[in-house]
């Protein structure tokens, strides 16, 4: 099973800042999905209760999303909300694209357009909003806005 995504491009205007603009685009396989939906000595599938289905495309974007705010040098990685529209069923063959743009900088968070693609059919579209966190709060980001 390959794990991991298999290749993320940036499209980033300012390196260790967010800005609106902002892309990333990650490539998946189905791996992880076919491992998921995969039943052992005839029980329910091992990702069952998961919903893989809607979990793989829903965590690809996410990560895609986290791509974009450039998370490991600015600390843009918590999900504080998302909103999503599922278009077609993930297929078990074909990888899968997940496009993440920023279109919103606010005090306290990011918002940013998300697609999961495969075989030219989108597979979710949606928002998701990404927050920096310590003490267990969401942070200022005007230090890490390019």
């Amino acid at each position: 099973m390959r794990k991991g995504a298999l290749k993320i491009e940036h499209f980033i205007k300012v390196d260790g800042k967010v800005s609106v603009g902002d892309k990333a685009v990650v490539y998946m396989s189905t791996d992880v999905y076919k491992h998921l939906m995969e039943a052992e000595e005839g029980n329910k599938p091992l990702g069952k209760d998961l919903h893989p289905m809607t979990t793989v495309p829903c965590g690809l974007a996410i990560d895609a999303a986290t791509e974009a705010c450039s998370y490991e040098k600015t600390g843009i990685a918590t999900l504080r909300a998302m909103s999503f529209e599922l278009e077609n069923p993930i297929l078990p063959e074909d990888d899968l694209c997940a496009e993440a743009i920023v279109v919103l900088i606010g005090k306290r968070h990011v918002e940013v357009a998300v697609e999961v693609i495969q075989k030219d059919r989108v597979l979710l579209k949606g928002r998701v909003i990404l927050v920096r966190v310590s003490n267990n709060r969401a942070q200022e980001l005007s230090a890490f806005v390019g």
